[in-house]
């Protein structure tokens, strides 16, 4: 078994897309809104329109059952987690398209409606007294399991946790990288031991019931929160190589000649081997448009937080998907949103990963349906980096958790010591033998036997010690050759580390040139402005003047008409109102002069 999983997972490393088709409810049947998806028949493919097509690894038309979904794409990767390798199922797709449904946080009551986190946790304790039950049967050592459950939401990007028994504070919960693994770890997350189903259930519950959700025009209990529901699985078994054969091993559990061979195995000591594995469960909230949502006041801020975040998280897949064929290494932004920073794992890092797109089937939501499908395109192509997460339990070769400079050169001086000292002297039994007087001298020759004799088990005691000091000294320098190791690949990791930052110092480096590039452009744009804004200024002081210039002789003509109109307005015109108006023309022109 173990065989066959490694093999599936070191030829299937990539990133897995399933895309399921929501039904229509019952409204949009009575409304008759059109369709504008269709299933390709026997295959994983879909058309969007009339000639857009798609191939993904798993696609589920309007009709398929949620056990089916869960059979076919699921029940691998907890197999898996089995055998020490992390997974992640997301689901991804616009709001109302039925993610939440599929996850299962919902906790349908019907059976037949469940989604895939009860149908995994039915599966894991299944399987774990099953695997109990072989070992019990082949008189193995029974293998002991820890299981237990996070659940916390990214609100608004800020992290809260769900299970907590406290007020919803977002403050405590931290995002860190191992420096070792580039593990993703959640400090001040709680985490909730589980022993059943049912205790994984009630976690699932408490946590639905602590999340954010609310009424939109798409979707009458919208989720708000991006929600990631994490189970964690530590196993100790007997190490199983990776070349046996489990199925023949269960065939002949039964038989006499293998319990014996099994009691054999006890006696001369059994290897143990430690199991971890990180099962990520994460309902992403949904991407919408404020105007078909018709959010208002608190639902803008969810909305803009929730796009932004989608937004960050298409940039990496954009960023992971089309890294195939380029020369150098890729930037790949994981830290602009905190939910990229908690997929970091899931997408391009140690995890197999299935992304379930939901979609909508409606031709109205053809648009946001196309922009899923094309992210989930861009998924397909994302490598994984799959490493079992083991550890053998040995205690000769454990090395110790942390080694200093000092402990290493006393280790060295000891081992130097050893291999310098001499090797105690032994006589020459030729020369130390006792001479024979006569050929027939009996007691000369008893003296040179007993002599050999002594020297002879001098010689078995000497050889007795030297290879007890070989297999003492020998299993030292394997513990040290170890430690080694272990500081070894710190430092590579260290390394590793370094380069990266570097990367990122050199890539941050070359955008803040670019941004003070764009700054002293916009300066010169404002003073480009600047100059024109005055430039039109005194262009409307000119225009200003122009019209005066043009009106001067509408108001002389004016003022010709109102001395005209004044002078009949006398009835007989006398020679002192004649010399009177000739006296006005003449101050009127005398004033129009001064003016100019």
């Amino acid at each position: 078994m173990k065989k066959k999983i490694a093999k599936l997972i070191k030829s299937n490393s990539s990133v897995r897309v399933a895309v399921r088709i929501r039904p229509q409810s019952v409204q949009e049947m009575h409304d008759k809104v059109p369709i504008c998806l269709s299933v390709i028949p026997g295959e994983p493919q879909l058309t969007i329109g009339r000639d857009k097509s798609f191939t993904y690894d798993f696609v589920f038309d309007q009709m398929t059952p949620q056990k089916t979904v869960y059979d076919k794409c699921v029940r691998e990767l907890v197999d898996g987690a089995f055998e020490g390798y992390n997974a992640t199922v997301f689901a991804y797709g616009q709001t109302g398209s039925g993610k939440t449904f599929t996850m299962g946080t919902s906790l349908e009551a019907d059976p037949a409606k469940r989604g895939i986190i009860p149908n995994a946790a039915q599966q894991i304790f299944d399987e774990i007294e099953e695997r109990r039950e072989q070992a019990r049967r082949s008189g193995k050592v029974i293998p002991s399991f820890e299981v237990s459950a996070q659940f916390i939401e990214l609100y608004n990007e800020e992290l809260i946790d769900l299970l907590s028994s406290t007020d919803r504070d977002s403050s405590s919960i931290k995002i860190k990288e191992d420096p070792t693994s580039h593990e993703i770890l959640l400090l001040g997350a709680s985490s909730r031991n589980v022993t059943s189903q049912a205790d994984i259930l009630s976690a699932l519950a408490t946590g639905a019931q602590n999340r954010t959700t609310a009424a939109t025009n798409m979707n009458k209990q919208s989720s708000r929160s991006h929600a990631i529901f994490t189970v964690n699985i530590k196993q100790t078994r007997v190490a199983v190589p990776v070349e046996d054969d489990s199925e023949e091993k269960e065939n002949t559990a039964d038989d006499d000649d293998g319990d014996e061979d099994s009691s054999e195995k006890m006696s001369t000591g059994t290897e143990l081997e430690t199991l971890h594995a990180k099962f990520h469960f994460i309902d992403l909230a949904g991407s919408e448009r404020l105007s078909r949502t018709g959010a208002t006041g608190d639902r803008v801020k969810e909305s803009i937080s929730i796009n932004s975040g989608l937004l960050a998280l298409g940039n990496v897949i954009s960023a992971l998907g089309g890294a195939k064929g380029r020369i150098g290494a890729v930037h790949v932004p994981y830290r602009d949103s905190k939910l990229t920073r908690l997929l970091q794992d899931s997408l391009g890092g140690n995890s197999r990963t299935l992304m379930i797109t939901c979609v909508s089937p409606n031709e109205i939501d053809a648009i946001e349906t196309l922009s899923s499908l094309n992210y989930a395109n861009r998924a397909k192509n994302i490598k994984n980096k799959v490493v079992a997460n083991q550890n053998k339990i040995n205690a000769l070769l454990t090395a110790p958790p942390s080694v200093d400079i000092a402990k290493w050169e006393a280790w060295n001086r000891e081992l130097d010591a050893h291999l310098g000292t001499n090797l105690p002297e032994m006589a020459d039994p030729i020369i130390q033998l006792p001479s024979l007087g006569a050929p027939d001298d009996v007691e000369a020759v008893i003296r040179a036997r007993e002599e050999f004799t002594k020297q002879l088990a001098r010689f078995r005691g000497f050889e007795k010690a030297e290879q007890q000091n070989v297999k003492l000294y020998d299993a030292k320098l394997r513990q040290r050759l170890c430690v080694a190791d272990i500081d070894r690949e710190r430092v590579q990791s260290l390394e590793d580390e370094l380069g990266k930052v570097k990367t990122e110092l050199t890539v941050q480096g070359r955008e803040n040139r670019q941004l003070k590039r764009k700054y002293a452009a916009l300066e010169t744009r404002v003073r480009e402005y600047e100059t024109e804004l005055e430039n039109g200024r005194e262009q409307m002081e000119r225009a200003k003047r122009y019209i005066d210039q043009e009106k001067r002789p509408e108001k002389d003509a004016r003022r010709t008409l109102l001395k005209l109109a004044e002078m009949f307005e006398s009835p007989i015109p006398t020679t002192s109102n004649v010399a009177r108006l000739r006296k006005q023309f003449d101050d009127d022109d005398n004033n129009d002069a001064d003016d100019n």
